[in-house]
C-alpha cells in the first residue's frame, strides 16, 4: 500500500471513530480490514503514527498485522509505554529480520 492511500484510510478511520471510547467500536470501522489486509507493507507508516495519541486502535491493528502481542501486561493502557514497546520491537526485531 502506498503512503498516500494509507494516510487517507488512516485519517478517515481516526475522524470517524474519534468519538468512540471502546476498542470494539474503533476496530469495527470499514477501513480497518483494508488496512490490516495491507499487512507488513504499512508497518513503517504505523510506526510513524504511534506518536499520535488519538487512537488506541493502532495497537490492536499492530497485533492483528503481526500476530504478536509484545506489550507487557503492566504497560497496558499506558499509550506512551505501549508505543515505546512497539517501536523497540520494530527496530530491534522486525527490521533486523527483514
Amino acid at each position: 500500500m502506498e503512503k498516500e492511500e494509507f494516510d487517507r484510510l488512516f485519517e478517515k478511520w481516526m475522524r470517524d471513530t474519534g468519538v468512540y471510547s471502546t476498542i470494539n467500536h474503533i476496530m469495527e470501522h470499514e477501513n480497518v480490514p483494508v488496512l490490516v489486509a495491507a499487512k507488513e507493507s504499512i508497518l513503517p507508516f504505523l510506526m510513524e503514527k504511534l506518536e499520535d495519541r488519538r487512537c488506541m486502535g493502532i495497537f490492536e491493528m499492530l497485533k492483528l498485522i503481526t500476530g504478536c502481542n509484545i506489550v507487557p501486561k503492566h504497560h497496558s493502557s499506558r499509550s506512551n509505554l505501549m508505543a515505546a514497546d512497539w517501536q523497540h520491537w520494530y527496530k530491534e526485531i522486525y527490521e533486523r529480520s527483514n
